[in-house]
């Protein structure tokens, strides 16, 4: 999610993108939570998934707002291209289809407005590849002449890899490290550098850290501290281990009860595909090795605040996520799960989206949840005044 990229209805206040499961892309209006739009088309009725965040991308349409440069997936490959209206949310055109690579990554817009790649080739090759911005546009619209009226774009900061087994930020004089890498075990140290003393600790097992989000604030005296904000998963006492994408922890045979009391064979439906768990009722049956799992967890919005001598721990909130795994549908067996870990490593964002000087907390929750029709993957936007934290 990033709220400071793009004015869609042009009130002078920046719109949120926001990235989810199941090929889900959206625009919200922050202030109120109004959805502006959902990545739609219009022609074909393709399905992007595995959605990289957007490139921002200079208007080629000319309704004066900035499009969306979106990597993806059309098939089982991760090599595709779509370009989305930043005002509408339709894809534009028809996709960029890089047929010879395995997968792409790292795409860029550059200073000259070309897009940069890593083209993913057999046998473990990769290679740098470059196409211009005519080319983009050509490729996707067969837009000869488009005149660039922007100047250069900003673009969403990337979460590395490396923050899936752990972090380290250095605040004011103290060290701030977060470890994921023992399985299942979470740990979080706040050091001063100054005298190696420990400043607070947290560990917890069958949990994951996120890295945290930094704000400053002035506390009631009017002095001078800092805000770190953690949002944790945990997972529930009982379950068989947890992963960043290996967490099967319930597998019934059909027609047998899981934890939750539900039959196993209503866990598929045939309502949209997008919104429910991949397969169908007669993959399930025949094949128990590749069933979804049901895991159960507790998500955690933990807020630490410190200054030179003081360190508080608020825990803000906590809310159930149910989330299901499975490898159905994967060329390689690769166990899958919904909502994912990898995208919540940028949920949490920190802004003064009403520009009124105070700032404001906002997350996104994600979790599936029954209906009638089965179960359906729902995102829900929340946003919390810093001060109603910081001050309590």
């Amino acid at each position: 999610m990033d709220c400071s990229l793009i004015d869609i209805n042009k009130d002078n206040v920046n719109d949120c993108i926001v990235v989810g499961e199941n090929g889900l892309l959206a625009a919200i209006e922050p202030l109120y939570g109004n959805i502006l739009w959902y990545m739609h088309d219009h022609n074909t009725n393709m399905q992007p998934s595995k959605l990289d965040f957007p490139i921002m991308f200079p208007d080629v349409n000319g309704d004066d707002i900035n499009e969306l440069l979106v990597p993806c997936s059309l098939s089982d490959r991760r090599n595709s291209l779509v370009l989305v209206s930043g005002r509408r949310g339709n894809i534009l055109g028809k996709p960029l289809n890089f047929t010879g690579c395995l997968t792409i990554n790292s795409v860029s817009l550059e200073k000259d407005w070309s897009i940069t790649y890593i083209c993913h080739l057999a046998g473990d090759k990769e290679a740098v590849q470059r196409l211009s911005f005519q080319e983009v546009c050509t490729g996707v619209s067969d837009l000869n002449e488009v005149d660039i009226q922007t100047s250069q774009l900003k673009q969403h900061r990337r979460q590395t890899a490396e923050a899936n087994k752990g972090w380290s930020l250095t605040v004011e004089g103290n060290r701030l490290v977060g470890d994921n890498s023992v399985q299942c075990t979470l740990l979080i140290n706040l050091t001063d550098q100054h005298t190696g003393v420990a400043r607070w600790n947290y560990s917890h097992e069958q949990m994951y850290g996120m890295m945290p989000t930094m704000f400053t604030f002035k506390t009631p005296s009017g002095e001078s501290a800092i805000g770190l904000i953690f949002k944790l998963w945990e997972w529930v006492p009982g379950t068989s281990g947890c992963s960043l994408n290996t967490n099967f922890m319930f597998c019934n045979q059909p027609g047998q009860i899981n934890h939750e009391g539900l039959v196993y064979e209503d866990l598929v439906s045939s309502a949209d595909p997008r919104n429910m768990i991949p397969g169908s009722k007669e993959t399930l049956r025949s094949s128990h090795d590749n069933c979804p799992a049901m895991n159960t967890l507790i998500e955690h919005i933990l807020v630490l605040t410190f200054n030179s001598t003081h360190v508080v721990e608020l825990n803000t909130s906590q809310s159930n996520v149910t989330q299901f795994c499975s490898s159905l549908n994967t060329t390689d067996g690769e166990k899958l799960c919904q909502p994912s870990i990898q995208h919540q490593q940028q949920s949490v964002l920190i802004a003064d989206l009403d520009e009124d000087g105070s700032q404001e907390l906002v997350c996104y929750l994600t979790t599936y949840i029954p209906r009638s029709q089965g179960w359906q993957l729902q995102t829900t936007v929340r946003m919390v005044p810093l001060n109603n934290i910081t001050n309590s």
